[in-house]
């Protein structure tokens, strides 16, 4: 009996994966509550926790007449280039859902930036090597939080870890030979974590998602505590590399009117986890 039993199973695997490979294929339907059905299949295929959370937000959105026609147009677009490259898993869509919903919440956000988010998505997606996933699958992870609640790093999709946030609603956002750039000319910047923070105010800059960079030209980062409440300093061209906590500058003046009578200029350095702020 087991070895009829094992027999059985070694032939139901490969008929499976087989039947679930052509399924990646075949595009979504362009028109609801078909393309719902297709997504709902999608994402409850492997009855994942969080996929059918996403799942059944995506449908309270639809209820609430918060998912509309643009938003289905982006998703059947940037879903159908998934399709394309055989990458129809919940392990994709869950982020693509997930950003939908941050967008449903939005109208002002959906007008401005929906189809830009979608046209880079898949001009990213064309650019990525045959039959590699991981660094696409990371752009998803990185547009679901981005969009959702401005973080521009986020070490853990749940929001474990420490993460930077950009606070500005006005940016702009290029994708040209390969780069992905995020342009803002005026923001204020937070590193945090469960146990502290920074903040950088002010900042010009660019950030660059797919390396995970943020270059600076300028900002400024004030003490605003007992004892330093007129001490500041000015950041010039300033890098962070947003999977680390630090941030440091060397052109960097110091302003403390209090306590000196001039400008000091030297390096600037700080980071989330310890509190240690000096121009050296």
């Amino acid at each position: 009996m087991k070895q009829i039993l094992s027999f059985l199973i070694a032939i139901y695997l490969p008929l499976s994966a087989g039947l679930r490979a052509q399924v990646d294929t075949i595009p979504l339907t362009e028109q609801p509550p078909k393309l719902y059905e297709e997504i709902t299949a999608i994402l409850s295929y492997q009855n994942q926790q969080e996929s059918l959370e996403i799942l059944e937000l995506f449908k309270k959105n639809i209820k609430e007449k918060r998912v509309t026609e643009q938003h289905n147009a982006g998703l059947v677009k940037l879903g159908n280039a998934l399709t394309s490259r055989k990458m129809k898993r919940y392990n994709f869509f869950k982020y693509v859902l997930s950003t939908i919903n941050g967008f449903a919440a939005d109208d002002g956000k959906t007008s401005k930036y929906f189809d830009t988010w979608v046209d880079i998505s898949v001009r990213v997606l064309a650019d990525q090597p045959e039959g590699k996933t991981a660094a696409y699958e990371s752009y998803l992870k990185f547009a679901t939080y981005f969009w959702i609640n401005g973080n521009i790093y986020q070490s853990s999709f749940n929001g474990g870890g420490h993460s930077w946030q950009a606070d500005a609603k006005d940016f702009v956002m290029k994708y040209e030979n390969k780069e992905l750039t995020i342009r803002y000319s005026n923001t204020n910047l937070y590193g945090i974590n469960k146990a502290d923070s920074v903040i950088i105010n002010n900042a010009s800059g660019t950030y660059y998602p797919l390396t995970e960079v943020w270059k600076g030209e300028r900002a400024r980062v004030s003490w605003n505590q007992e004892g330093a409440m007129d001490a500041y300093a000015d950041l010039k061209d300033f890098t962070i590399s947003t999977r680390n906590t630090e941030v440091e500058c060397e052109n960097a003046t110091l302003t403390y009117p209090s306590v000196f009578k001039k400008q000091i200029e030297g390096k600037f350095e700080d980071r989330i986890s310890r509190r240690k702020s000096n121009v050296a």
